[in-house]
């Protein structure tokens, strides 16, 4: 049926720190909870969680990564998040009537120092954000919001010092005008003189009437609690991998094996959410050209860094939403495998430690396979490698990426190699008696 909503009413919180954003949402989440189901959360607790522990291993404490991650890759990580955990927790957000977002993609432009670090990749990220039914800016004297936050003993304040705090908090002020003087989603709201009661009546007014125009069914009775994961933890499952060159059959050895296991064996391509974004920019309706877009489009750093911050979100996601003990496939596992790795040179240091939080598979097959053969496999699929560098060139490169493949397992256990030339039932049976054994 036309206009039956069929997710969440999205509401984003907005405006400078100390303006009183959490204690607002806390209150309208409570008044709502008593008609609806309502999430409240931040734009990306798992990326905020995993960045604080990147503080602790620097050895300069939780808020250390503030000054050891440079803005553009911090925003670059947020935004990350932003974009991939509505894929993985979809049915966990389909349980609820409407999302109470504390902040947007707007704190991180109004916090960013022009388009040297809210750049091209930033804005990429922001347009494949979730839509945003509507966002309400609180606006309050930036004097006032630093004389709070002193008051707190804030970790900005402890950052800048007070002064510096005050002026920053004017020059923040500013830039979320410019943001939202010509956004049409966007209601501001001026907070001076006016009680939290007061200011959550007016956001309720504003809410309201958009929830009920959604014709959503309320869920009144259902209980409501935060049950979506804030925090990096790994699932309780037993992982397991495949690897090897493109052409190599890693995605038909998954979906065989799916097929044979019927739901024993959850399969699933490491780092699909942000995969899917990448394609989803290109022009062209031919999935054989979406790898070749992709590489031309985005630079190997920006690839590989979303790749890395996407499969620790995918994991942690996993987390608690799976059943104990289940056996998870992964089509790739590039931890294991990271060929691009040396293509990072912005915050290395950070990159190094998201990597090395994945876990060790309990097995990592590789597919042994001759380049050559790979190669007339990329050639009858039309692939991107054949059509962008040639057989010969795209041979080599096969060549290249099976040595760096050889060095990395010297140094990786449990790595059980397949012959690529085996029919596929036997290379799945193979795998199958592996994950029973």
């Amino acid at each position: 049926m036309l206009n039956v909503r069929t997710g969440p009413l999205r509401i984003a919180f907005e405006g400078i720190d100390g303006v009183g954003k959490s204690t607002v949402i806390a209150q309208v989440q409570e008044t709502l909870s008593r008609h609806c189901s309502v999430l409240s959360e931040t734009f990306a607790p798992i990326t905020l969680d995993l960045l604080k522990r990147f503080g602790e291993y620097t050895g300069e404490g939780p808020q250390g990564y503030w000054t050891r991650v440079s803005r553009r890759t911090k925003t670059q990580c947020f935004l990350t998040e932003g974009v991939v955990r509505p894929h993985y927790l979809r049915s966990g957000y389909q349980s609820y009537d409407i999302i109470l977002h504390d902040r947007w993609w707007q704190t991180f432009n109004a916090y960013s120092n022009g388009p040297e670090e809210f750049d091209a990749r930033c804005e990429f990220l922001k347009k494949n954000l979730p839509t945003i039914d509507l966002t309400l800016f609180l606006r309050n004297d930036p004097d006032i919001c630093a004389s709070r936050l002193i008051a707190a003993d804030d970790w900005l304040v402890k950052q800048l010092g007070a002064d510096q705090t005050r002026s920053f908090l004017h020059s923040l002020d500013a830039k979320y005008q410019d943001l939202f003087e010509h956004d049409p989603s966007c209601v501001e709201i001026d907070t001076r003189d006016k009680s939290t009661g007061q200011i959550v009546h007016n956001v309720l007014e504003l809410i309201t009437p958009r929830l009920n125009a959604a014709r959503h069914p309320l869920t009144a009775h259902r209980p409501v609690a935060d049950t979506l994961p804030s925090r990096f933890q790994l699932p309780d499952a037993r992982i397991f991998a495949v690897e090897g060159v493109d052409g190599s059959g890693k995605t038909s050895i998954c979906t065989a094996l799916s097929a044979r296991q019927s739901g024993a064996v959850h399969c699933c391509r490491l780092s699909e959410a942000s995969l899917a974004s990448f394609k989803s920019g290109n022009p062209s309706n031919d999935p054989g050209d979406a790898s070749s877009f992709i590489r031309a489009t985005f630079e190997d750093e920006f690839r590989h860094q979303t790749y890395i911050v996407d499969g620790l979100i995918q994991l942690a996601c996993m987390a608690g939403r799976v059943a104990p003990r289940q056996t998870l496939f992964f089509d790739r596992w590039f931890p294991a495998f990271a060929i691009y790795q040396n293509e990072i040179c912005s915050d290395r240091e950070l990159f190094d430690f998201l990597l090395a939080q994945f876990p060790a598979p309990e097995a990592l097959f590789y597919v042994d396979i001759d380049p050559s053969v790979a190669t007339d496999r990329l050639r009858d699929r039309g692939d991107w490698m054949i059509t962008s560098l040639g057989e010969k060139e795209a041979t080599e490169k096969l060549a290249w990426m099976q040595s760096i493949h050889r060095l990395k397992m010297e140094s990786i256990g449990r790595v059980y190699h397949l012959d690529g030339r085996k029919p596929l039932a036997d290379i799945v049976h193979q795998v199958a008696a592996r994950l029973s054994a």
